[in-house]
């Protein structure tokens, strides 16, 4: 289970306000921490590679189990989540005990199953 906290800009669902921070609570199928760097290497006349790294980005794909379409941290709420965040606000995702401040990156999925619920996947990097 992992909670996200954000401020409703974009496909408000009923009942919600915009500029309202909300938190939903969503169960996890997948959350997977893919490390980036940035890095130069240099090769000496000697056939010695020295590795200069600059900064370590860490990126988060990330994946919901299937979500109904209405009620209590439904696909309506997911779906207000996402589409209020894809301008680069920074929203708060919190499992267990950690508790990251991250921006969405790429293009969000949202997949429509077969039972009519919706599986929701996104990828984020830490701020």
């Amino acid at each position: 289970m992992a909670t996200i906290t954000y401020i409703a800009n974009n496909a408000l669902k009923t009942g919600h306000t915009a500029g309202t921070e909300y938190t939903i609570t969503v169960s996890l199928r997948r959350l997977d921490e893919i490390p980036r760097s940035e890095s130069q290497q240099q090769t000496t006349l000697g056939n010695v590679i020295f590795t200069d790294l600059y900064y370590i980005q860490a990126e988060y794909s990330i994946e919901t189990v299937s979500v109904d379409e209405t009620g209590s941290n439904s696909a309506e709420d997911m779906r207000e989540f996402i589409y209020s965040t894809m301008d680069g606000q920074q929203f708060a995702f919190t499992e267990g005990s950690t508790t990251l401040n991250m921006v969405l990156t790429g293009q969000p999925k949202i997949t429509r199953l077969e039972d009519n619920s919706f599986r929701f996947a996104f990828n984020a990097i830490t701020q």
